[in-house]
């Protein structure tokens, strides 16, 4: 990995609300980039406009997808989804001219991070594995989330920035407060440029090698 220039933020530059059991893992990965040649910063993409992006093309795609079957069997839908689809029902063309707006300034937050960067890295999702029966986690760190939507920030951001994203193992925690519990396993997100799928592969490839924490898990 030897001249990769990686910006390392594990919480996208204050945007995102992350466990300390994770951030802990996330945060002790970028000594593994450097050990492996790389040249890592604080850098991060200027995710100012992604949220809107996001939400705003999401709830447009469920009402055109969904609109329809919602009015007619409105039973067949879970509430956090028929809210979702509600929101795109209701979007004006006022809303869409501003994602539209919002979209060309965020691929020019994307070209000018990745004018002298390779690779950005985050965490993969902001909280630890959580029980299977929970909709989505009520709160992190304290803080409500207020919809279905606001716990995946780390991966909702990205993708609204089209770039190539990967997840890698990158290792264990257990969670607060319980130290019994099994260790659960953390990740880390690595983005590359548009259309630089192929360096995101070689960079997780060498991060995962290096660690092994894709092998096993250490309580097995």
């Amino acid at each position: 990995m030897a001249g990769v220039r990686a910006g390392f933020s594990t919480d996208l530059g204050g945007r995102l609300n992350v466990e300390p059991e994770v951030r802990a893992v996330v945060d002790a990965t970028a000594t593994v980039f450097t050990d492996l040649g790389a040249t890592v910063d604080d850098a991060c993409i200027d995710l100012l406009d992604a949220a809107e992006v996001f939400f705003t093309q999401r709830a447009y795609d469920f009402a055109a997808w969904y609109g329809p079957s919602l009015h007619a069997r409105p039973e067949s839908f879970r509430d956090f989804v028929a809210w979702n689809i509600e929101v795109g029902l209701g979007l004006t063309v006022d809303d869409l001219l501003s994602k539209d707006a919002a979209r060309v300034r965020l691929a020019v937050a994307v070209d000018d991070f990745f004018t002298d960067h390779d690779a950005l890295v985050t965490a993969t999702s902001q909280v630890l594995p959580f029980d299977a029966s929970w909709d989505y986690p009520r709160s992190i760190n304290g803080v409500p989330q207020e919809d279905y939507l606001d716990w995946m920030r780390a991966a909702t951001l990205i993708s609204s920035t089209g770039c190539p994203a990967v997840s890698v193992p990158a290792g264990f925690a257990r969670p607060a407060g319980v130290p019994d519990a099994p260790e659960l396993p953390v990740g880390i997100q690595i983005i590359g440029a548009p259309g630089r799928d192929v360096e995101v592969l070689r960079v997780a490839h060498a991060v995962e090698a290096a660690t092994g924490h894709g092998r096993r898990h250490p309580d097995l």
